[in-house]
């Protein structure tokens, strides 16, 4: 398969995507491909997971800080959790109907 210079543009625009020069046999397979991709859907506090492994990460790599990765990892994961549970709690009426009234099984 040769694909040549239209190898290195990423487009998020599948019209675009259409444009760009290839030959439609070795198109097909990546567009449909593309049709497959499904986004994670969003939990609310989701955001703080990224940023507090970031930050874990950045603690145990970047700062070279005298700290466990276990130790890092674990603080993160409770200020997830905590952040996570607070969110649930201000905004009930975003909860799956399945779960409101729960947070991590306890009643409200």
């Amino acid at each position: 398969m040769r694909i040549g210079g239209g190898s290195r543009i990423s487009t998020a625009n599948l019209k675009a995507f259409r444009e760009l020069p290839m030959t439609p046999e070795d198109m097909e397979p990546i567009f449909n491909a593309i049709l497959d991709i499904m986004e994670t859907p969003g939990v609310l506090g989701g955001y703080y997971t990224e940023r507090h492994i970031k930050n874990a990460w950045n603690l145990i790599i970047i700062d070279s800080k005298k700290i466990l990765t276990r130790d890092a990892y674990d603080i993160a994961v409770e200020n997830v959790i905590r952040e996570m549970r607070s969110k649930q709690e201000e905004y009930p009426q975003w909860l799956p109907s399945d779960t409101v009234g729960e947070v991590e099984g306890k009643q409200r």
